[in-house]
C-alpha cells in the first residue's frame, strides 16, 4: 500500500501473492478481531507498495540488495475493543532487521517470539 508495508503468506510463499489485511482484519460495532491463520511476512519497506515490487517480493525477501526488515506474524487471535483493551498477545519474530521503534507504538506485553 502507499505507506510502505506488504504482508505475504510465509508457508505458501509466491511473489506476488499478497495477504490484503481485511482477510485477517474483521470489525464490527464493538471488536476488531485479528485473525492468523498460517504465518505471515511483513515486508517493511521504505516507499510505497507497487505492483512492480509485490512482483519482486521474493527478490525482497533475499537479495543482498535489500535491506528492509522484515516481520513473521505467527499464528494468533486477538481482539481489540473500543476502549483500547485487547485480549492476547501479538506473537512476531523477526526474519530480518528489527523494528525498533514498533516497540514503542505496541502494547507492554509485545515481545520477540521465544520458542520454549
Amino acid at each position: 500500500n502507499e505507506k510502505g508495508f506488504l504482508l505475504q503468506e510465509n508457508e505458501n510463499f509466491h511473489p506476488g501473492k499478497v495477504v490484503f489485511p481485511k482477510s485477517i482484519l474483521q470489525t464490527d460495532e464493538d471488536t476488531t478481531r485479528m485473525k492468523i491463520n498460517s504465518s505471515v511476512l511483513l515486508f517493511c519497506l521504505s516507499r510505497p507498495v507497487t505492483d512492480q515490487l509485490i512482483e519482486q517480493s521474493d527478490l525482497i525477501m533475499w537479495s543482498k540488495n535489500y535491506s528492509h526488515p522484515i516481520m513473521i506474524f505467527l499464528p494468533q487471535r486477538i481482539i481489540i475493543y473500543p476502549d483500547g483493551t485487547y485480549t492476547g498477545t501479538l506473537y512476531m519474530d523477526e526474519f530480518r532487521g528489527s523494528l525498533n521503534g514498533l516497540s514503542n507504538m505496541l502494547p507492554i506485553e509485545y515481545g520477540l517470539f521465544q520458542p520454549t
